[in-house]
Order: C-alpha cells, then sequence, then structure tokens
C-alpha cells in the first residue's frame, strides 16, 4: 500500500515538473554556490576606455563574497565590483527565459544594477535589458530597455566605444519591490517579442514591458555592479542568488497553476493511511470532486465580460501649432471647432497613429485625433474638449485614454485632474508636455518675438505675429496677447529670471502664470494615472539673463521685465526643460531625442501604457520644416513654388520647401478670387520672416522671386528688383487714393513722394501702407537716385541721438503716443541700416535718407 502512495505521489510530482516546465531545456545555469572563473569575469576596478586600468577583483574580499548560495557585491571606496558573463550565454535562435533571482540588501545615493545585453571595443558594456536602483536621482528602482534601433548604433550590432547607449532607451521609473528581500526578473523571448516581468514567481503575471523585436536584437551576456567611478557618497549594496537560462514557449506567460494543485492533493496523501484498507477507496473520490466543484463559482462572473464588453477609447491631442484653420489664423473668423485640422505638413504623429491602426483600432470609433484652436486660454481649450469628449458619448464600459504631446499633454493633464471621479479614465500619457511651463513663450508674450526655430509652435507664431502686426518691424504686444491668451498660461512658474546675477521670484515678474501654478496644486489627483515620457540630452533654456530697457521698449510697451541680454541653458528636449515634463508623477520614462521627434521615439512606451502589441512602425519622423523655407498664402489664391528646377506644391496655404542650397525660387500666385493675399515668408534656419501683400484678381496669375535664405520677395519672373519695386510703390499710391504722389513717382521724384506719405500719414493716421511705401522708396533710391554713394552719416546719427533725447526729456512716458513711439523705433531702424550699409562699402541715397530721417524725427516729436 505504502509502495502504491510513493508511487501516486512521483507521479504527482512529475505531473507538476512537467506543468510548470513544460519539458524546459536549460542553457545556462549559475547558483552562485562558489566562483566561477569559466562563467564569470571579477573586476574590482573596471575602466572600458583604459583597460589596463582594470584589476581583477580578489573573492572573498568586502567587495565579492560567496554566503549561502548568493553572490554580495559591496564597496568603500570610489570603485565598485563588476561581474561579467565570461561567454556569450543567450541563445541566438528560439525562445528562452532568462530568469535572476536578485536583491538590494540596502540602497544609497551610488546606484547599482544588471544588465543584460553586449560587450564593444575595449570591453564597453551595453545593457538591452536593465535594472538599476539608487537614492539619489529619484527613480529609485527602476528598468530599462534599448533596442539600439538606428543606424548610429548600427542597429543592434557592431558595439564600439561611440556607440550611444542611452539613445532611445525606454526607462521605467520608481518600480516599487521591496528592499532587502529577494525578486524575479524574467526576460521572455516568445516568436518576436519580450515580455518582461518582475516577480513572476510571486504571482505578478502581468509584464512590466513588452516590445516587438527590431533587427534581431537578441543579448549576448550579463554583468552586475557598476563600473563607473564614483567618490560622490555610499554604495548601494546588490546580492544574486541565481541565474537561470531556459526555453520557453507562449504557455510560459500564463500563470502556473502549482499552487491550485498542490492543496488539492495534499490532504489526499496524508488522509489516506489512517483509513482501513476497506474505506481507501472511499475518500480518494472526495478530494477529487473538490477541484470540479471548485470553479463553480467562477461561471458566475463568466458571463460578465461577454455582456460587458470593455472598450478602449484613446484621444490624442496634438500640441502647440499642430492645428490649422486658415479663416480663424488669418481673417479672425469664429469656426466650429470641427473645422481645425491637422496643419499642413506637420508629421509628429504619423507614427503613432499607424501604432494605433495596425492594432486595428478605427479611427473616430476607437481613436479620436482632437485639432483646436491653441491660441485660446488653456482653461477654455480645456473645456472645448470636454465637449469634444462628451459629443462622444462613451458609456460606462469605455475605458478612456489620453495621449497628448506639449501642450496636449497639458490640457489632457487638466481634464482628468477636473475628471478625477471618473474611474473610466485609465492612463494620461504626457510626452514632453510643459507641466511647470517653458521659457520658449517668454519672447512672444513680452518682446513679440520668435527668438529662434523650435519646431511647428514656431513657426506658428512666427505666422501669427507676421499677421497681426502686418509685418516684422514694430510689433503691437497688446494685439498678440489679445489673440494668444494661451502664451500667458505657458510661461514657467519656477524662478526662471536673472537680474544683476540674481535669481528673481516668477511670480514677482511683470506677468506670471497664476493659472497653471494653481493648477498644479491638486496634480495628485492623477499623478496615479499620469505617465510622462520626458525628453533629455538636448539644450534647453533655464534662466534668462535681463537688462535695463531701452527708451524704445518702455514707449512700445516691449520687454517689461528688462531686455533680454542671454540664457543658460539645462538638460531637456530642446524646447521643455527636464524638471518640467516630469513633474507630477513618478510614472516617467526618459528619452535622448528633442521635442519635435519625443512622440514617434515614445511609440514603445506609448504601445505598453495602451495595452497594444507595439508594431514595427514603417514610417521615420523627420521634422519637415527644419531647414526650410516656409510660405504662408492667406486666401484668395493658390500657390506654387519652383526652385532651380525642384517643384514644391502647397497644401491648404503652406508651402515647405527644404534647402538644397537654393538662392531664389518663383513663387507663382493663382487668384481664386478678387482681393487682398496675405503672404507671410521665412527661412527657419536664418529665423528671417518677412510679412507682403498682395492685389490679386482671378486670371491675373502673378509670379514674384523669393529669396530663399531670407524669405523676402526681390522681383518677379519678368522685372528686375527695379522693376518691382516701382510695381510695388505704385500699387500701394494707388490704393491710398494719391493720384498726384503717382505722377511725382512717375517723374522719379522719389523724395518728393517721401515727403507727400509724411503728410498723409499726419493726416490720415495710417502707418500700414505707408510704411511699406517708405521701406520700399528707401530700397529703391539706393538703386537710382542720382546722390547715391557710399556716405558718412555722422550728421544723421547726431540728429538721431537728439530725437531720442528729446523724446525722453518729455514730461513722461505715457505722454508718448504710440505712433510715435513707433515713428522713433522705424527712425532708430533707419540708423542701423545706413550704419551697416556703410560699413560694407554700399551705396544709398543721402537725400533720400535724410528726409526719412527727419520725417519719422517729427513723427516722434510730434505725435
Amino acid at each position: 500500500m505504502f509502495k502504491y502512495l510513493r508511487f501516486l505521489c512521483f507521479l504527482f510530482g512529475m505531473s507538476v515538473f512537467f506543468v510548470k516546465g513544460s519539458f524546459a531545456e536549460s542553457y545556462f545555469q549559475e547558483p552562485f554556490e562558489a566562483v566561477s572563473n569559466s562563467n564569470w569575469l571579477y573586476y574590482c576596478n573596471y575602466s572600458y576606455d583604459i583597460p589596463k586600468n582594470r584589476s581583477i577583483c580578489d573573492i572573498g574580499t568586502s567587495k565579492v563574497v560567496y554566503n549561502n548560495g548568493s553572490i554580495n557585491l559591496s564597496s568603500n571606496d570610489p570603485n565598485f565590483p563588476v561581474i561579467i558573463s565570461k561567454n556569450n550565454i543567450v541563445p541566438t535562435t528560439g525562445d528562452f527565459d532568462i530568469e535572476i533571482k536578485f536583491k538590494y540588501p540596502s540602497v544609497a545615493n551610488r546606484g547599482v544594477g544588471l544588465g543584460v545585453g553586449f560587450t564593444g571595443t575595449y570591453g564597453k558594456l551595453f545593457s538591452q535589458f536593465g535594472i538599476w536602483n539608487d537614492s539619489s536621482s529619484g527613480e529609485n528602482l527602476k528598468f530599462y530597455y534599448n533596442d539600439f534601433n538606428t543606424s548610429s548604433q548600427n542597429y543592434c550590432s557592431n558595439f564600439t566605444v561611440s556607440t550611444n547607449d542611452l539613445l532611445g532607451r525606454i526607462t521605467i521609473s520608481n518600480i516599487t519591490l521591496t528592499d532587502h528581500e529577494w525578486h524575479y526578473l524574467d526576460i521572455f523571448k516568445i516568436d518576436n517579442f519580450y515580455y518582461v516581468f518582475l516577480d513572476k514567481r510571486y504571482g505578478n503575471t502581468t509584464p512590466i514591458f513588452t516590445t516587438e523585436i527590431k533587427n534581431s536584437c537578441i543579448p549576448k551576456i550579463i554583468w552586475f555592479g557598476n563600473y563607473i567611478s564614483d567618490s560622490g557618497g555610499d554604495w548601494t549594496t546588490f546580492s544574486l542568488d541565481n541565474i537561470n537560462i531556459s526555453s520557453a514557449s507562449i504557455s510560459s506567460l500564463t500563470p502556473t497553476v502549482e499552487p491550485t494543485v498542490t492543496p488539492t492533493i495534499t490532504p489526499t496523501v496524508e488522509v489516506t493511511p489512517t483509513l482501513t484498507p476497506t474505506l481507501t477507496p472511499t475518500p480518494t473520490p472526495t478530494p477529487t470532486e473538490i477541484p470540479t466543484i471548485t470553479p463553480t463559482p467562477t461561471f458566475t462572473p463568466t458571463p460578465t465580460p461577454t455582456e460587458v464588453v470593455r472598450k478602449k477609447k484613446i484621444f490624442v491631442l496634438p500640441g502647440l501649432g499642430a492645428s490649422w484653420n486658415s479663416r480663424a489664423i488669418v481673417y479672425g473668423d469664429n469656426v466650429d471647432d470641427g473645422d481645425w485640422k491637422m496643419t499642413p505638413f506637420v508629421n509628429n504623429y504619423d507614427g503613432l497613429i499607424e501604432l494605433l491602426d495596425k492594432n486595428s483600432l478605427i479611427k473616430d470609433q476607437d481613436y479620436f485625433v482632437w485639432n483646436y484652436d491653441w491660441r485660446k486660454s488653456i482653461e477654455e481649450i480645456k473645456n472645448k474638449f470636454n465637449s469634444f469628449v462628451s459629443s462622444k458619448n462613451l458609456t460606462s464600459n469605455d475605458d478612456i485614454y489620453l495621449v497628448g504631446h506639449s501642450l496636449g499633454g497639458v490640457v489632457a493633464r487638466l481634464w482628468a485632474q477636473e475628471n478625477k471621479d471618473n474611474g473610466n479614465i485609465k492612463q494620461v500619457i504626457n510626452l514632453g508636455s510643459p507641466n511647470l511651463g517653458s521659457l520658449d513663450v517668454y519672447s512672444v508674450w513680452n518682446g513679440g518675438e520668435v527668438l529662434e526655430y523650435d519646431g511647428i509652435s514656431s513657426v506658428a507664431f512666427q505666422i501669427l505675429l507676421g499677421l497681426q502686426n502686418k509685418g516684422f518691424l514694430v510689433t503691437d504686444l497688446s494685439k498678440i496677447r489679445s489673440f494668444a491668451p494661451v502664451v500667458k498660461d505657458l510661461l514657467p512658474t519656477f524662478d526662471y529670471v536673472s537680474k544683476n546675477n540674481n535669481l528673481v521670484s516668477w511670480n514677482s515678474l511683470n506677468s506670471f502664470n497664476n493659472y497653471l501654478s494653481d493648477k498644479n496644486n491638486s496634480i495628485s489627483n492623477v499623478s496615479n494615472k499620469l505617465n510622462s515620457v520626458v525628453g533629455v540630452g538636448m539644450s534647453t533654456t533655464e534662466v534668462l539673463k535681463l537688462g535695463g530697457r531701452s527708451i524704445y521698449d518702455e514707449l512700445l510697451g516691449l520687454w517689461p521685465d528688462g531686455e533680454l541680454l542671454s540664457f543658460t541653458n539645462n538638460n531637456g528636449d530642446g524646447t521643455v526643460l527636464q524638471k518640467s515634463a516630469s513633474f507630477g508623477t513618478d510614472n516617467k520614462s526618459e528619452l535622448i531625442t528633442d521635442h519635435g521627434a519625443i512622440v514617434n521615439d515614445s511609440i514603445s512606451v506609448i504601445a505598453n501604457k495602451l495595452g497594444l502589441e507595439n508594431k514595427i512602425i514603417n514610417f521615420s519622423y523627420s521634422d519637415n520644416f527644419k531647414d526650410s523655407l516656409v510660405v504662408f498664402v492667406g486666401s484668395p489664391a493658390t500657390a506654387e513654388l519652383k526652385c532651380e528646377g525642384n517643384v514644391f506644391s502647397e497644401n491648404d496655404g503652406f508651402i515647405v520647401a527644404k534647402n538644397e542650397s537654393f538662392n531664389e525660387c518663383n513663387l507663382t500666385l493663382s487668384p481664386t478670387g478678387n482681393g487682398l493675399v496675405h503672404l507671410v515668408l521665412g527661412n527657419t534656419t536664418e529665423n528671417k520672416w518677412n510679412y507682403v501683400e498682395k492685389e490679386v484678381g482671378v486670371g491675373a496669375t502673378d509670379v514674384v522671386s523669393v529669396n530663399f535664405s531670407n524669405g523676402q520677395i526681390v522681383g518677379d519672373e519678368n522685372k528686375n528688383s527695379e522693376d518691382f519695386l516701382r510695381e510695388q510703390i505704385r500699387f500701394d499710391l494707388d490704393s491710398l487714393g494719391l493720384i498726384g504722389t503717382v505722377s511725382d513717382f512717375d517723374q522719379n521724384f522719389l523724395t518728393k513722394v517721401a515727403i507727400s506719405i509724411f503728410k498723409y500719414r499726419e493726416e490720415n493716421n495710417e502707418r500700414v501702407v505707408t510704411q511699406r511705401i517708405l521701406n520700399d522708396l528707401f530700397e529703391l533710391s539706393n538703386l537710382v537716385a542720382w546722390d547715391k554713394a557710399v556716405n558718412n552719416f555722422n550728421s544723421m546719427l547726431d540728429y538721431v541721438n537728439f530725437v531720442e533725447n528729446e523724446v525722453s526729456n518729455k514730461s513722461g512716458i505715457s505722454s508718448i503716443s504710440h505712433n510715435a513711439a513707433v515713428s522713433l523705433a522705424v527712425l532708430d531702424d533707419l540708423r542701423n541700416k545706413v550704419v551697416e550699409m556703410s560699413e560694407k562699402s554700399l551705396e544709398t541715397s543721402y537725400s533720400m535718407v535724410v528726409v526719412l530721417a527727419s520725417g519719422y524725427g517729427t513723427e516722434a516729436l510730434r505725435d
């Protein structure tokens, strides 16, 4: 009888092994019972760039100790031990599971971790998978992954010292595991996917990370410790108990049935000996029925998934400038929210949309891309998004996922905060979102300027500034602020201005962002659902150094906190600082990427957070606007740009021509109606922009020449620069009804025309068209005037200084009219132009300069 029982126990034990292991084949096993020089290289100082400085560890010292079936690493000096597998221990084919049992006995400010990856030249270590723990970075225990899927990383091959192992790295920070206890890291390769688990043996059967394998990137070695010398404090300690690499299959990912079987059989074996032989068969079926009855309660919830199917509803919110409506932007029309579309040539979100499509999600049913009027205040944008969500008639069975880039992420996060009690909101994914604001908007709000190219947002602002100011010479700041209140809502909410080398409190500045600051006080309402992807590795403005204001700034109301002198940078994505994008959550992933590329570079992270398969994305992102000539055509005309045989077509008012060392291009305007065409042209590399208005009529195709480097219109297809300027001036004179002045112009009395224009300005208070005429007269006179020469304008410089002093000595700045301030600014611009031309030995018309200077000066002193 007892032999029979032992045989049953044997069969049961074998069934448990087969259920759990499924005949798993072992490729590598390290129990860490003793030193194994055949498996491991032991270093107490590992310098990958200077191999001769490496030192082998003396096993048994305080740094590397084997104890009770585990290896323990620690250090009390600047160098921490590094243990590296001696051979390639991961199989190159088939499916496998790498199971590592690890523990952090203590965590200090200097970090220690483990990597599964590769060695490069000079033995440099590269981690495809890794864990790391320290107390100083604010990230605590983190997991990271890198598929090295770029050309500079040789697509996961031929690793060298120069290979950037941080490029493309995905990080999951602040993982909650108990220190001082053993944990399991499992890395499964199943078919063409990786699945990563923490403590799967303890019942955590949901992977913390999944990704599709790219370029057949399979790790080779395992290392653990820290190879970077650091004298900055105490070291974290690290222990390993076992490493086992074995074959795996899809069933390996399912929860083990071992805990369920064990309690069923154990009572049977224990009870059977206490029964008489005649009763032995009787108890046997009793426990057998228990497992068949146990599943019965699960029958009740079984219909639930079929009756109530949870559906994903994913909302994508693009960033500032990525949505467009020409009627609203050009003419200020009120348009329906649904009339805003993706800005032409914006491709930042194409990879994300491809991911959603490849997961069989249907646009406008399973996922929604919400384009919106980004000029409005964030509060108004948030309310409009709420209306958009409400219009989708979601049910209680719909799970809401929000994916927001830049401004879109801020809006998504604030909406989720406001709806904190909505249990259907599952995830809010921020991609480079300025949760503490961004310094990029400061110059727009306070100076009406875009200081440098920074993606579609800077292009959108340049077009907005050109249209609102009718040019780029003088800014009407109040008009910009009323037209785009969102700018104030994105000002930083941390100290970011320095005066006299001292930081100034952010909320003591002339304009400060109390809206975002107030909202951030309740960010904890959504921090458990907030996941932030943070771009790093790019120089990003952190502090602005301001000086005093010029008289022009004071008169025009510009730079109220002081003139911008310089700035200092810190880590970020080039637009949003690391600290701003990571604010409010411990759930963050850091990628070396810039603000425009962060969406496409986050595909793996997004897929993981949305619970989608991480498909191979064919789309490859490149910034369409970078190093380009951008032409925006406000109705009524369509356009085409030809640059030395290359044709660039218009898309909803936009033309974008990538720089190929072009000099001049021909812009063809084909009117679709009669009226005024508004043109904004600029080179994103040189950051030079121009605004032009042209009267067009149906049937009269117009072709103009454009300087590629600065976006200036310099002539047309059939006319040289002189003829083109004459046509423009004559057209503008006709539009003002100055018939007599046209006659003077036709007789080439250019200075007389200028005097007439100043008189017209005084009588009619018109400054847009007349300023364009005066600017064109200056350019024309430098081409054709009888007295043009390389002139010395010292007397003019003295006159400008006199005017400036007189204006400053007036009773008070408040008594100076806006027109007077503008004239003074234009006079200063004229002075700068003639000085620059004189230094370059370029000819100017002395008489025209005198007339313009005296005219602007008179206006500044009179108005």
